[in-house]
Formats: C-alpha cells, structure tokens, sequence
C-alpha cells in the first residue's frame, strides 16, 4: 500500500489542517534537515525528532542533505562527515522506536544544479559519499532504508550516480507541474511530459525496475486550478505503480502547491475526492505551536576566486537566507566561470562575500552575468530567498550600475570595459589652419577603437 504523506514545512499544525481539510490522517510526514551548516545538519535533527515531530503520531520520512554549504562531495566520499552522519542518524533513530522501518532520502535531486550536492561531473564522488552516508546511518541502527532521489530535470544522466543495489532500498523522483518553467498550460499535456519526459516517472520507473527495487514519489504538486485532469492522472499512476510512498506538498514556500487553504478550490475538490478517506478524521488533535527552530550559527563572509587569467573582476555578494542559502552562478560573454556558488553575508548585515572573477579579456567592451538558481518564497518578507550583488570592480575602478537585487531566478547583466594601451596620441591639428572635424572625429574614433577610451 502507498503511504500518503504531505509536505508542510517545520509546523505540526500545518500537517493536522491538511488532515481535517483532506478528512484522515496522513500516513507520514514529508521532513528535512537543514543544510547551512553542519551545525544546523546536527541541530535541525534532534529539534524535528524530540520537539517537532514528536507532537503528531505519525510516521516521517526524513530528507537529509548529503554535505552542507561550504562543503564538497569529494571530502565526503572519504568519510570525513562521518561523524555528522552517526549524531544524526541517533537522532533519527530515537524519534519512533516502535517504527520497524525508517526512510531517508538521501542528498536529494541530486541531478540537479540546485542542489549543493548537484553530482554533475562528480559521479563517483556522489557515490562514495552515499555509501559513507549509508554505511555509517547502519552501523547506527539497521531499521533505516535508504531512498535515491531525482527530479525530472534534465542536466545529466542520474544514473551515473546510482551507488549501487546493495546501498539503495528505493528509487524516487520529485514532480511538480510547473507552468512557471514552461509546462504546458494543459493539463494532459503536461502529464504526458511528467511521464515522457528524459528522466520523467516513466524513465524512473523503468530503472527501478532494472534493480528490483520499489520507487517512490516523495514531492509533487500543482499549481493551478484546472489540475483535476492532471490529478486524476497522478491518482492513476500511484495505483498502477504501487510506490512505498508519495507526498504532496502542500506549501507556498519555494513552489505555490498549497491546496487546504482554498487558493484553487477546483483543483482542491478533486483532490480530496481522489485521496480522501473520512474513517480516518484527525479532527480535534490540535498539536502546540511549531517550537523555534534552533539558529544557526552566523556565517562570515566569505572570499572565493574562480576562473584564471591575468584579468579579474572583484564581485560583492550577499543574501536573504530562508531554508538554504542562495546559489547562483557566474557568466562573463556568455561563458560560466567556475561552478554554482553559494551566499552566506548576510544582507541585512551589510557584509558581502567577495568572488574574484579572473579571465583573458580583450579589450573593448564585456558583460558579466549573475544568476540566481534557487528563488524561494514563502509567503511574507521574513520567508524570502533573495541575492544580492552589492557592487562590482575591475582593475580597482568600481562598474557603473554595478548594483542590483535579485528577486528571482532571472539573469542579471552588467557591462563592464577592458582598457587596451593607449597609442601615442596624434599630433594636435596646426593651429594656423581650419580644424578638419571629420578627421577628428576618424581619430576619435579609431583611439576608442584601440583602447575602449575616448580621448584625442
């Protein structure tokens, strides 16, 4: 049977609302642990496990990043957090020791550049830090099954990344209809390109099958309210594929999915149509108030250099941090240098981190590009991921308009200009004769040309 479970951020009394909207309880809770630093890794897992979750009676399955900001996929494939597995995986453990089984989804999407641990062109690094990860979580305790995760994205093949039939238990993907990334507006046609699409539910279900494994689909959602079509399909698939579990997020925080608050009232109706069950009311198990998250430890500002070459562009950047850091990445002519970084100065602190730029550029005129990759919004000013890039130099000179705020996942460019060396300047016209303004011009010109300078 496919447990049903829901996404409903670090709030109890979110999970009992969608219970009582929905008519029955969820069988588990879609949780995760936070990934800013291995202080909040160690933190957010014995918060959720003794204060959050312990509010509801019901199962969780737990989604725990594989490194933390500021941290590479190469150093955990050696074991080096190791010990941050073991503290969390107690914490886990602890939560519900009548549970016989306990799932972890481990390190996320992980074929997607979002993701801090993105293995694109770490394959084998990937790997070695899951089986780290999976070794250490069972030497703490052998009820743990351990989930490989995907989304549909399509910016590397994830099965280059599989650790392997003796570290996996289940196999998943995450779905979400998203008219906002250029999903089709139709509802059918959006699910025909959820199943067909490279890496879609037909490709995961395909390769589970090739590793007898059982899949899973721990977030998906909607955004719209003709999504009955589309739910009606997904209803569909669940019951002709059988997966261990699926979740739906019902949340406005980094996707507008939230369908208990009767934001799309159509959409809402067929979905508690398809996924209700009102033998099984929560009504009247009010849990307290979500406790305070712990806080995090401040992050410093931080210096990083990327690219080489004898030129460099000194870029400031900071951020509004809500459940994870801003990532972005950097583009000079429309070329990425270096990979995706990740914020920590805070902008509320009025500190920046530093990112040098080097490169060959010629001289003349040149654009740099900074691209947020991870805009979320939760719903108010104080729920908001935002970037920022506070300024930018070249050769010690600040760039003109070198300032902006982004709001979303939209580049941003700025120009910016490379000095040539500057020719012996022409002779001054005679001053006994006409000045040949053309002439003058031509020159101009031509010393621009040559230096990116206007001058005679």
């Amino acid at each position: 049977m496919t447990l049903l479970g829901v996404y409903g951020e670090n709030d109890p009394k979110q999970i009992t609302d969608f219970e009582n909207w929905l008519g029955r309880k969820v069988d588990a809770i879609t949780a995760f642990i936070g990934e800013q630093s291995w202080y909040d890794f160690t933190a957010s897992a014995q918060w959720e496990a003794d204060s959050v979750w312990s509010q509801l009676d019901r199962q969780v399955y737990w989604t725990v990043p594989l490194i933390v900001q500021g941290t590479t996929l190469e150093q955990a494939a050696t074991g080096a957090f190791n010990d941050y597995y073991r503290t969390v995986a107690e914490a886990l453990a602890g939560h519900r020791p009548q549970d016989s089984t306990i799932y972890v989804r481990v390190g996320w999407e992980l074929n997607g550049p979002w993701s801090t641990w993105y293995a694109g062109g770490h394959e084998d690094a990937y790997i070695g830090a899951f089986r780290q990860f999976v070794d250490t979580f069972r030497s703490v305790d052998s009820r743990f099954k351990f989930d490989w995760n995907i989304s549909g994205a399509n910016y590397m093949d994830p099965s280059k990344a599989y650790p392997g039939d003796n570290y996996v238990d289940v196999i998943s993907e995450d779905f979400y209809w998203d008219i906002n990334a250029g999903d089709s507006r139709d509802p059918n046609t959006a699910w025909d390109w959820a199943v067909n699409r490279p890496y879609g539910l037909q490709w995961i279900e395909s390769f589970a099958a090739s590793h007898g494994k059982p899949t899973a689909y721990p977030e998906w959602g909607v955004m719209t309210d003709n999504a009955g079509p589309y739910l009606q399909n997904v209803k569909a698939w669940f019951d002709s594929h059988n997966p261990v579990y699926q979740g739906y997020w019902n949340s406005d925080a980094a996707y507008p999915g939230k369908l208990s608050d009767g934001s799309e009232p159509n959409a809402g109706t067929v979905f508690k149509q398809l996924f209700s069950d009102p033998s099984s009311s929560s009504e009247g198990e009010t849990p307290a108030p979500a406790p305070q998250a712990p806080s995090p430890a401040p992050a410093s500002p931080a210096s990083q250099e990327i690219g080489s070459g004898s030129d460099s562009l000194e870029l400031k950047i900071s951020e509004d941090a809500w459940q994870g850091d801003a990532q972005y990445i950097v583009k000079v002519d429309g070329q990425q240098v270096g990979g995706t970084l990740t914020a920590s100065a805070l902008h509320s602190s009025g500190q920046s981190d530093t990112i040098t730029v080097h490169g060959d550029w010629a001289a003349g005129q040149h654009k740099v590009t900074v691209q947020m990759l991870n805009d979320a919004w939760g719903g108010t000013p104080d729920t908001d991921r935002n970037l920022y890039v506070d300024g930018i130099s070249h050769a010690g000179q600040a760039v003109s308009g070198g300032t902006a705020a982004l709001m979303n996942n939209w580049p941003v460019d700025f120009a910016f200009s490379v000095a040539g060396s500057s020719p012996a300047p022409s002779a001054a016209p005679a001053a006994s004769g006409p000045v040949d303004w053309n002439a003058l011009a031509a020159q101009v010109m031509a010393n621009h040309a040559a230096s990116g300078e206007w001058w005679i």
